[in-house]
């Protein structure tokens, strides 16, 4: 389905609906699926559309969206567009049988990184609301200016220029310079053979959490690479697995009974 017009391009979700009733009430919780990708590529579905169906087969409703990329546009509009991806979201959530205050955020890599963002920054928005329930982040960039930004990587294409010529938007765009008290619970997934988003970036932003009244949990994988995930049946996707179903869980029905 269409949930947004932007000048680049329309912006499509895949939306996943549950074959079980409700474990409680009439309305389901929600989970809102970020891909990643280096802000550069990837798309929705792929090879995470069997952890999308295997979620909503808990009973969960998932909005698997798309974002403009890098090449496309500038930094902030992936987080624009999740922003209205929520909205929408809420707006539609009679029509979904979903809860708009049960919504969780689930991005990977790239997508990990906008979903902190996203759930981090929702106090910003003043025109529509965009906060969520919870927020899971597996191997995600928390503090862009831990890489070394040369002109030809990924994250100077997607913030505009090196750390030197960009500081603004490499402070922007960095989840940790938004923590703060009563965020939304978070789930980090590290793994610490990951060469590509190191162990670092998550060890970073758990910290800071733990210095607030935020609440953090952080799964760490010890022998998993980047994208341990990917495939549902696979022991990274399986351990991980465990602890986000337990995690999501307790973030969306821990106020319902449950």
């Amino acid at each position: 389905m269409v949930y947004a017009s932007t000048p680049q391009r329309t912006l499509m979700c895949d939306i996943y609906h549950p074959n079980v009733k409700p474990a409680i009430g009439d309305k389901y919780p929600a989970v809102i699926v970020i891909h990643g990708g280096a802000w550069r590529y990837g798309d929705k579905g792929e090879v995470f559309a069997p952890h999308n169906r295997y979620l909503a087969s808990l009973g969960y409703v998932v909005f698997d969206v798309q974002y403009r990329l890098s090449d496309e546009a500038r930094w902030n509009a992936p987080l624009d567009d999740l922003r209205s991806a929520i909205a929408w979201v809420k707006h539609y959530a009679l029509a979904h049988q979903i809860d708009p205050n049960r919504i969780a955020l689930l991005g990977r890599s790239a997508g990990g990184h906008l979903a902190l963002l996203a759930a981090y920054r929702a106090r910003e928005d003043t025109t529509r609301d965009t906060s969520v329930a919870a927020v899971v982040a597996l191997y995600a960039p928390t503090d862009l200016r831990l890489w070394m930004s040369d002109d030809n990587s990924e994250v100077t294409r997607f913030l505009g220029g090196n750390a030197n010529h960009a500081a603004h938007a490499y402070r922007d765009a960095s989840p940790t310079e938004f923590v703060t008290n009563y965020l939304p619970p978070t789930l980090l997934a590290i793994g610490y053979r990951d060469d590509l988003v190191v162990p670092s970036h998550g060890e970073l932003l758990h910290n800071k959490l733990l210095a607030t009244d935020s609440r953090v949990v952080t799964l760490r994988l010890p022998w998993a690479r980047h994208g341990f995930d990917a495939f549902l049946s696979g022991l990274g996707a399986q351990v991980a697995q465990y602890d986000i179903d337990r995690f999501l869980a307790w973030s969306l029905y821990r106020d319902h009974g449950r």
